[in-house]
């Protein structure tokens, strides 16, 4: 199984988000943060996540503190990309996990900053 950690705030994306998981029953969602107010207490689980889902509506700065946080807490590096097509994105990952027994983690950006695929 590949444990999987949503951030989002908006109600109709996460249910978007849970139906794409649906249909995929290699990932198994292990945590959600959807309000902020207790942010950096549930930062921590983020460590135990092989994939992180960023939902469309978070802000910039928050995306960043999770990026930081991650780059201090591992060792390993952490591939980052903006995402138009989570169902495509989850079998990229999925491939990539079980054919290499990757160890990073994967930070998939839904939002629309102008970022493209950028290791860390």
């Amino acid at each position: 199984m590949i444990n999987t950690f949503i951030i989002d705030d908006d109600y109709l994306s996460i249910l978007e988000t849970m139906n794409t998981f649906n249909k995929n029953k290699s990932f198994k969602i292990v945590g959600l943060i959807s309000q902020f107010k207790n942010f950096n207490n549930l930062l921590k689980d983020l460590i135990k996540a092989d994939v992180i889902i960023v939902g469309k509506n978070v802000k910039q700065d928050i995306l960043m503190l999770i990026v930081f946080y991650l780059m201090e807490d591992k060792s390993d590096y952490y591939l980052y990309f903006k995402s138009d097509n989570l169902a495509k994105s989850l079998d990229l990952i999925e491939n990539s996990i079980y054919s290499k027994k990757d160890k990073r983690t994967f930070i998939i950006n839904q939002n629309n900053f102008n970022n493209e695929i950028i290791n860390i």
